[in-house]
């Protein structure tokens, strides 16, 4: 009974604000649930990770002058992974979104090896913008399925996974990490996750509402996710509601998630570094730096 109260105050307290919110800022929204299909997400199978008819939509928008075969292409790139690795992979993809592909020729222009690009950074509307609730995705190599409560895709591509936990869970915030770790298959147990959907993200983000952090896919513990208390460009008083100061969900939506700031995020604040145990970690800034820059 308290299992399904939390998962209920949880979908309503923390979950739906959530996904209004982004509607706001001028995400789409869908609303799914365990009876869904994989049509309902633009799939042939809850082991697909990407929404490839809309990658193929929008590299026909942002590249026009594309043909079929070579949108075909394209995709491919994107889509066949080089290693098993997590961090290897999402590194890849990174650099792939930042320093974009090329096709052999523009057959329009003539051009040789003209640069096709998976986003637009520069003119926000011709990318996608899609929030899903409650998304199916298989777990590899099992009949089983996990559900992240909110997967977020620019382009089809999975860049972004929110975990929602209740505030009257007992300890939220690590209650949520814990499943983004169990999702991508990071706590050391095969079969538990899909590592697949985590080779394209940017952000993970536990939150309770009261409380919401951002990490990355290396985050591991909680005292390294860190909240997002700037909602540039609105002020924190533009964003209170009824004389009600805005919580840290509101502020983190609103300044990591609403479109030109996270482009700007994934584009120029987002890096691979080495830590002092010689292992690779990805960052994202916080919000002081992206200010000051």
């Amino acid at each position: 009974k308290n299992s399904s109260y939390l998962r209920l105050h949880e979908k309503e307290f923390v979950e739906e604000p959530f996904l209004q919110q982004l509607e706001e800022l001028g995400w789409n929204i869908v609303r799914l649930d365990t009876k869904q299909t994989p049509q309902d997400s633009d799939r042939e199978s809850f082991s697909e990770v990407v929404l490839t008819p809309k990658l193929r939509d929008s590299l026909y928008q942002i590249n026009p002058w594309l043909e079929e075969d070579q949108i075909d292409e394209v995709v491919k790139t994107i889509t066949t992974l080089p290693t098993n690795s997590l961090i290897e992979n999402n590194q890849y993809i990174l650099e792939l979104l930042l320093q974009n592909t090329s096709v052999s020729e523009n057959r329009k222009t003539k051009e040789k090896h003209p640069t096709v690009r998976y986003i637009d950074f520069e003119n926000s509307e011709n990318n996608s913008f899609v929030a899903i609730s409650q998304l199916k995705f298989r777990v590899l190599g099992t009949e089983n399925h996990i559900y992240p409560d909110i997967t977020l895709f620019i382009n089809g591509l999975p860049i972004a996974v929110i975990e929602c936990k209740s505030p009257k869970a007992k300890e939220p915030i690590s209650e949520a990490i814990d499943q983004l770790l169990r999702y991508s298959t990071q706590r050391g147990e095969d079969k538990e996750g899909n590592k697949n959907l985590f080779y394209y993200n940017q952000i993970l983000i536990a939150t309770c509402r009261n409380q919401a952090k951002f990490g990355t896919i290396t985050t591991h513990i909680e005292k390294h996710f860190f909240r997002w208390l700037d909602p540039y460009p609105k002020t924190v008083q533009e964003l209170e509601h009824e004389g009600t100061a805005p919580n840290d969900q509101q502020r983190l939506i609103q300044g990591m998630l609403c479109i030109e700031n996270l482009l700007s995020l994934i584009r120029t604040f987002t890096l691979f570094s080495v830590d002092p145990e010689g292992r690779t970690i990805k960052i994202v800034a916080r919000y002081q730096q992206f200010r000051a820059v």
